[in-house]
């Protein structure tokens, strides 16, 4: 919440962050897919996916990608033998720097 305001109304922002647009998902020859995201240089994205839209949990792709220009991406190559896979951009709360 921000900082409380004397004799006005303190309010709690429901604004959420604008959601994160898919801009490309693409086969690659070796039965990877290549998965790119609208970004914002210098933030830090995790790729998720599900091989079933009505598991409970999404999964994590292992490793971080930290954007460095207005687009992302991340290659999948841990598909199953499925036929189909969802997949989801989450934006990670940007960290303090660490101490000296």
């Amino acid at each position: 919440m921000p900082a409380p305001t004397p004799r006005a109304d303190n309010a709690i922002s429901t604004a959420f962050a604008p959601a994160i647009k898919l801009i490309g998902i693409s086969a690659q020859a070796d039965g990877g897919v290549l998965i790119s995201w609208q970004a914002q240089a210098g933030k830090t994205y995790h790729l998720q996916y599900k091989n079933d839209i009505d598991q409970t949990f999404w999964r994590n792709l292992p490793g971080d990608v930290i954007a460095d220009g207005n687009v992302a991406a991340k290659l999948d190559q841990t598909l199953p033998t499925t036929t189909q896979r969802f997949y989801r951009v989450e934006e990670l709360p940007h960290a303090p720097p660490p101490l000296p």
